[in-house]
């Protein structure tokens, strides 16, 4: 039974040879069909919007399928770039290599799982001519097997050595690709996905900058919502999300954030819309309790669909990082993010605002000085800890400060802001 990597390999061409999969070798030039993998959530996929406005730039002409996680295939419909959308059942963890076990955790029940995803969205019957997995940290999802099994001429994607963790975890999958992108991660996610433009011949069109996919129909629905919601559009948006997904290590407190918005916003001028999903509906409604009717809450009520739409409404984005952060900065918002990584760990690990922070938009990045004990290079908590050492009044004057840069300086309770816009105290 097929239960690694080489075996997929050995197994796998013959057939792919039989299919003709393989007789195309010496093709060049504009591919005809292509598939991007993308699996992850929905930050990352946002991250890569830059990429596939490259890919399609560069060819027009070609049929690009993008493959993602299920649960974002309406958001990924938005994409301007791509001519069709596929969604993945995904599971987490799926064909890494355990040294414990000295095997591949999963590996036979996933590669059935794949095998049934191929057949039944008629993956080889479209004759991809090439396949992008844009992830450069470990394949938690068996991306690089799935790019193998659509039987794609080209496969690219980042080597299984360029991180420790992924050359332990991914163990061989750099057989399976026909582009190996080598490298260290020492850089932004941005420039990282350029790599993969340049492994496929594409030259840079200069500064790379994530693409809003906001249409003016989703717009107009998107305002529809939120004034259903209680939006007042005279009064100053500023889009807040407390929560992170699953990580609750990225979760300031909500006490934190009540403070940081009532020392810096006059209230009476400013709407403070939380988003975020049904779960975490609770957040919201805790900090309404606590600031009352400026805040409106829409976690669980923004249709994902429209969270590009209504993320792009606002004037700033307050919060975690998220994926709605990613999106803000995709839409061309100013950002204020509270990270809870130390500002002495690893500059570019996976939570780093140096690897995943705002780009090319104004922002302002509070991070606690250092991590708390036991933690060290980065936070290893489950649920909030090194974040607490991100203090609320060096908050609240780098917030003001970024108010200030944007222009927003109307919406602040300092009382030279207040005597300059006749704002009421």
């Amino acid at each position: 039974m097929v239960d690694n990597p080489k075996k997929m390999r050995r197994m796998g061409e013959p057939i792919f040879w039989l299919m003709g999969s393989r007789r195309r070798a010496g093709q060049s030039g504009i591919p005809a069909r292509v598939a991007i993998i993308k699996l992850d959530r929905l930050g990352d996929l946002m991250l890569s919007s830059a990429l596939l406005a490259g890919l399609r730039r560069a060819w027009p002409t070609a049929q690009i399928t993008l493959i993602v996680r299920e649960s974002l295939v309406e958001v990924a419909g938005l994409c301007p770039d791509v001519d069709e959308v596929i969604g993945a059942p995904v599971n987490e963890g799926s064909m890494m290599f355990d040294p414990q076990l000295g095997t591949y955790r999963g590996w036979r029940q996933q590669l059935v799982h794949w095998l049934g995803f191929c057949y039944r969205r008629h993956l080889w019957a479209r004759r991809f001519d090439a396949v992008i997995v844009p992830r450069w940290d470990s394949d938690y999802y068996g991306a690089v097997p799935l790019a193998y099994l659509t039987g794609a001429l080209r496969r690219c994607g980042a080597s299984e050595t360029v991180t420790p963790g992924k050359a332990m975890a991914n163990r061989d999958f750099d057989q399976l690709l026909t582009q190996v992108i080598a490298g260290e991660n020492g850089r932004h996610e941005i420039l990282l996905n350029e790599f993969f433009l340049q492994a496929s011949g594409i030259k840079s069109s200069g500064q790379p900058e994530l693409v809003s996919w906001v249409k003016e129909s989703d717009r107009e629905q998107a305002a529809g919502l939120m004034e259903g919601a209680g939006v007042v559009p005279s009064k100053v948006t500023i889009a807040l999300c407390l929560g992170a997904n699953s990580a609750g290590r990225r979760m300031w407190p909500v006490e934190s954030y009540a403070r940081l918005c009532r020392t810096v916003f006059n209230l009476d001028a400013v709407q403070l819309v939380t988003f975020g999903t049904a779960a975490e509906k609770g957040l919201g409604l805790q900090l309404k309790s606590l600031l009352g009717n400026s805040v409106i809450v829409l976690e669980g009520k923004c249709p994902l669909k429209l969270l590009p739409a209504a993320v792009s409404l606002a004037a700033l984005y307050v919060g975690s990082d998220t994926g709605t952060m990613q999106v803000a900065v995709a839409a061309g918002l100013p950002v204020f993010e509270i990270s809870c990584h130390p500002v002495s760990g690893d500059p570019f690990w996976g939570e780093s605002p140096g690897r995943f922070g705002p780009w090319a938009v104004p922002n302002r990045i509070m991070q606690p000085e250092k991590a708390l004990a036991p933690c060290g290079q980065f936070c290893a908590a489950e649920q909030p800890h090194c974040i607490l050492g991100v203090p609320v009044d060096a908050s609240a004057d780098a917030l003001r400060s970024l108010l200030k840069e944007i222009g927003l300086r109307r919406v602040c309770r300092e009382q030279g802001c207040k005597a300059e816009c006749g704002l009421p105290s």
